[in-house]
């Protein structure tokens, strides 16, 4: 793995604590009040996590940054053309999908 890409993972575990920082504040705002429309608190505002994400994707390859944060971390999943597969549901499988052997 490459400097780049540790870096990238790290930065991801940080989005991932912030998120559920967020996740705690938007329901304790939730439950001060009764309303129709709960205020939601995002932890990045959509464009600049769209940049982040882009970025982060650049640096691990394969769109691994958009594809567990938008559509992995519950069943995510990749099966290489070997028939080899690798869950794809945390950024620790993100890293050891990253550190497969990749021989032939």
């Amino acid at each position: 793995m490459t400097p780049a890409q540790t870096a990238a993972l790290a930065l991801l575990r940080q989005y991932e604590q912030a998120e559920a920082e967020y996740a705690k504040i938007n329901t304790m705002l939730a439950d001060l009040g009764n309303t129709d429309f709960p205020p939601r608190v995002p932890c990045m505002n959509g464009g600049l996590l769209e940049s982040m994400v882009a970025l982060l994707d650049a640096v691990l390859g394969e769109n691994l940054a958009s594809y567990y944060l938008w559509d992995g971390r519950k069943n995510g999943k990749i099966t290489l053309p070997d028939g080899r597969e690798f869950t794809i549901c945390s950024v620790d499988d993100i890293e050891a999908y990253l550190g497969r052997d990749v021989t032939p």
